[in-house]
């Protein structure tokens, strides 16, 4: 079976536990969340009827502060227990 993408994953994980996506916004590594950007999630996630609006910690780090509190972090582990051996670290 092929690796999927992080990203594809996180927005996976979500679906098999049963629970209902919204929506799913995906920004480039480091993205720089804008106070427009962030204010079109919100009134997605309204006009939805979302009940919760999720992110990674390390996405959550880059939310300015007058976001975070309608933000959830999800914590995360990756398991590189499959991979190690074809890993290399620079």
């Amino acid at each position: 079976m092929p690796e999927l993408p992080v990203r594809k994953v996180f927005f996976r994980v979500w679906e098999e536990a049963g629970i209902q996506v919204c929506a799913s916004f995906s920004f480039s590594d480091h993205h720089r969340y804008t106070e427009s950007e962030l204010q079109g999630i919100a009134q997605g996630a309204v006009k939805s009827g979302a009940e919760i609006i999720i992110t990674t910690a390390k996405d959550f780090a880059r939310v300015p502060p007058d976001f975070r509190e309608m933000i959830a972090i999800a914590e995360m582990e990756i398991d590189f227990g499959r991979i190690m051996s074809g890993l290399w670290i620079f």
